[in-house]
């Protein structure tokens, strides 16, 4: 059953990305946890190994860890490759991308954060998953099908950016904060909001969706954080409200609200979109849609 979305006032930011609340008509999900404090995340207790790491729920309600979620510490910095839920005290192990390709050393533990991975980062993976069978992207070995063009992309990254020890996304996210201007401040949640359209540079780049405003809460900071990031190479234009409105009214002849078993590409009269949706039997959990036509992810 396809989402129907309505699409808010957008805020500009001065430097390129524009940020549209949208509110989701569907019905809110309940009783899941969505706090990166309540899980520990840490090396496989049997081996420590690229593209796996284990995840504990060390909360009282089933817990939401997702696609594009960033694992700092351990050996290396990971991002997670597939969402999931966990149930209470479950510990699973889960699929992992590298994005500190330069580092093989440290503790055994992760920090778990609200920060996400850039727009052409989960782009690329959801690319990738688009073309494999369902069993590589439902697998715990997800990550080493996306890991050589992860790291690819972390080096485009670096060349437009500057080089940094590791060639480590998240320092050069860190970097970046200083580069974009850190006195800018975080645009505000609106009540109820569940969704959130970005774009960049004047073009509607992604989109991304929550079965309640928890969720979105969780990952505000880290979405836009991720944005600010990928607009660094970008026009300082504003997004025109028209595009968020026909990029919206696209979305809602795609799966979105569906569970997907692995990322679509779908064609719009906006563009080709990849789509990636993660739903439960009462309804949406998560979804997420990056616009192939946006000049930054083109030629991801």
């Amino acid at each position: 059953m396809s989402e129907k979305f309505h699409v808010g006032q957008g805020s500009y930011d001065g430097a390129g990305v524009t940020v549209f609340p949208v509110w989701l008509e569907s019905e809110p999900v309940k009783g899941f946890c969505w706090k990166s404090s309540h899980i520990t995340v840490g090396e496989n207790a049997e081996g420590a190994t690229v593209n796996n790491l284990t995840v504990t729920n060390n909360g009282h309600r089933p817990h939401v860890v997702l696609e594009g979620d960033i694992f700092e510490g351990g050996r290396q910095n990971r991002v997670l490759t597939r969402s999931l839920v966990l149930a209470r005290g479950e510990q699973r192990e889960v699929p992992v991308a590298c994005v500190e390709e330069g580092r093989w050393h440290g503790t055994g533990l992760h920090q778990a954060t609200r920060r996400r991975a850039p727009m052409g980062v989960q782009y690329g993976m959801m690319n990738t998953f688009a073309t494999l069978n369902c069993e590589d992207v439902q697998g715990n070995a997800a990550g080493t099908h996306v890991q050589g063009g992860v790291w690819d992309r972390i080096r485009r990254n670096e060349q437009a950016r500057g080089f940094v020890d590791g060639h480590s996304l998240m320092e050069s996210m860190n970097q970046a904060v200083g580069m974009n201007d850190s006195a800018r401040p975080m645009p505000s949640m609106l009540p109820g909001q569940r969704g959130v359209i970005i774009g960049i540079g004047g073009y509607v780049a992604a989109a991304e969706f929550f079965g309640n405003t928890d969720g979105l809460a969780a990952r505000w900071d880290g979405i836009i954080e991720a944005a600010r990031y990928e607009a660094l190479e970008a026009p300082q234009h504003q997004t025109p409200s028209w595009a968020a409105r026909d990029f919206a009214a696209s979305l809602e002849r795609t799966p979105i609200g569906e569970d997907l078993k692995q990322p679509q590409e779908i064609q719009t009269p906006v563009g080709p979109l990849a789509v990636n949706s993660f739903a439960v039997s009462f309804g949406l959990i998560h979804a997420a849609v990056f616009n192939g036509a946006h000049p930054l992810l083109a030629t991801v």
